[in-house]
């Protein structure tokens, strides 16, 4: 990929006062005709407030971006106001894109610069925001990952940008390309803390972000689940290759003990009055992806409820959730009978301030995959 050097554009005018789109005065257009133009010219122009409202950033981050990188509109002739084109768009959505795969932005700037915007159709301009607009994320606000994969940065930055679209795609490439448990370790987990972290700092900021991305983060999860369940309904269904039904079928092989319990039945619970389940909702994808049969009640199961799913189906066995102390009653765990062969696992640190003590609380989603498919 060549690099091209930044350009110094000139500073851009505030044009907060300007209509969205430019127009031709009234009674200045030629009368033989307006000049020849070519598509991207005669293509609705947006100013700064209308570009930045489509992009989801704060006006000064696309100042910013201008004076530091170069990549901002390229204006028709000089002393004309400095509006953002279709192709000014295309490279700029193009930057976001990058940036929020976790590229470092001045790469991200060159890359985008010295790329040449694919031909689109005009979009429609989108409305200048008024002084009562929502202010979108911008400037100023990150999240430090450490040492987190560039899809973590990533997956942060279009999280405090508020980005759901760009948010669940970093998740849904990331779950089709490592597999859910080192989707998680390296790039969902990293980012969830750092939510927690600027939480932390900001005294109760950030609540807006982290409910953004544990919505994506589940529906992501639902996704890949639904993706795995119907390949392998589509692989069942395949047809016997040309040929073999003209053979007689062979006994089949005797399934190793651990693929035989990996295919039972495991109920996910969250304890009565905890509603934090989306750990749960990772342990139910990486168990689906096993091939184990998870069974997902979600957050808040009462007691009874949770016995009788357990003395209904016999599972294999049944995880209870506790995330916070208040929350782990020793009670609520179900208590199969004498004949089950269901085990009752605990997770969560919550358990481990229940009294009396629950022995083997589970902590990571390493341990938890491994005593459900022990």
């Amino acid at each position: 990929m060549n690099a091209v050097n930044p350009r110094n554009p000139r500073p851009a005018a505030d044009a907060a006062d300007a209509p969205a789109v430019d127009a031709p005065a009234e009674g200045q257009q030629d009368k033989a005709g307006p000049p020849a133009e070519g598509p991207d010219e005669r293509a609705p122009r947006l100013t700064i407030g209308a570009a930045a409202h489509r992009l989801g950033v704060a006006v000064p981050t696309l100042r910013s971006w201008e004076r530091r990188y170069g990549i901002g509109p390229r204006p028709l002739t000089p002393g004309a106001h400095r509006r953002y084109s279709p192709a000014d768009m295309a490279r700029l959505e193009y930057f976001c894109r990058l940036v929020g795969e976790g590229v470092a932005t001045g790469d991200a700037a060159r890359a985008s610069l010295a790329r040449e915007p694919e031909p689109a159709a005009t979009a429609p301009a989108a409305a200048e925001p008024s002084a009562k607009s929502p202010h979108h994320a911008g400037g100023g606000h990150t999240l430090p990952v450490g040492s987190g994969s560039s899809s973590a940065r990533g997956l942060a930055r279009c999280a405090v940008r508020l980005d759901q679209a760009q948010t669940l795609r970093i998740l849904d490439e990331a779950l089709t390309r490592d597999g859910v448990v080192e989707a998680w370790e390296n790039t969902i987990k990293p980012a969830l803390l750092a939510v927690g972290r600027k939480w932390t700092e900001t005294q109760g900021k950030y609540v807006e972000v982290e409910h953004l991305l544990s919505w994506c983060v589940t529906t992501a999860l639902h996704r890949f689940q639904a993706d795995a369940v119907e390949a392998a309904a589509a692989a069942a269904a395949a047809p016997a290759e040309a040929g073999a039904a003209a053979w007689p079928a062979a006994p089949p092989e005797p399934a190793p003990p651990e693929a035989a319990l990996a295919h039972r039945r495991v109920l996910l619970a969250c304890a009565p009055d905890e509603w934090h389940c989306l750990p749960l909702e990772v342990l139910g994808a990486a168990l689906l992806e096993r091939g184990a049969s998870p069974a997902m009640f979600g957050a808040a199961v009462p007691t009874d409820a949770l016995r009788e799913a357990v003395r209904r189906t016999d599972p294999a066995r049944v995880v209870v959730w506790s995330q916070t102390s208040h929350t782990a009653d020793p009670s609520a765990l179900p208590f199969p009978g004498e004949r089950s062969r269901c085990r009752v696992l605990p997770a969560g640190p919550g358990w481990l301030s229940a009294r009396p003590a629950v022995p083997g609380v589970l902590l990571t989603l390493a341990d938890a995959l491994e005593a459900c498919l022990a």
